[in-house]
Order: C-alpha cells, then structure tokens, then sequence
C-alpha cells in the first residue's frame, strides 16, 4: 500500500512541477513582450503612390469633382497630376 501511495504522490508532485514550469515560461514571455515591444514584428506599410517634388510643397487641392487629378504648388510652380 505504500508503495501506491508513494508513486502516486511523486506523479502529482512531478505533474505540478511541470505544469508550474509552463506556466512560468508563458508568463515570461508574455511579459517580455509585452514589456519589450521591439521583439516583437514591425509591421511597415510602405505607400502606394508616392511624389517628390522639388522643394517644399505649399499647397494642394484634390477635389470631389474631379478625383482622378491633383494639384499641387511649390515655389513659383503648379503642377497638375494624374492619380
């Protein structure tokens, strides 16, 4: 009867060891991520369309009316784009 008793105890014990070990490893690493944000995956979203223009833009105008073209003023010059 003791030896039952024995060998059941130490499989609760090694069970309880393992499931503690676990949960300590999950628990770490969550919080390693969660505290360390740049482990975790960059997501980067690169544009679509893209422009450069000659010196710093001072205005543009997309208008409801005409969505396929856009306006845009630098310097002295107004270019006129085709989206």
């Amino acid at each position: 009867m003791n030896g039952i008793h024995f060998s059941r105890m130490l499989f609760i014990s090694v069970f309880f060891w393992i499931l503690t070990l676990m949960l300590t490893l999950t628990l770490t690493l969550t919080l390693t991520l969660t505290l360390n944000p740049t482990l975790t995956p960059a997501v980067t979203l690169d544009p679509i369309l893209a422009y450069n223009a000659e010196d710093f833009i001072n205005n543009l105008q997309w208008s409801s009316s005409q969505p396929d073209w856009v306006a845009i003023a630098f310097k002295r010059n107004l270019q006129i784009l085709r989206v």
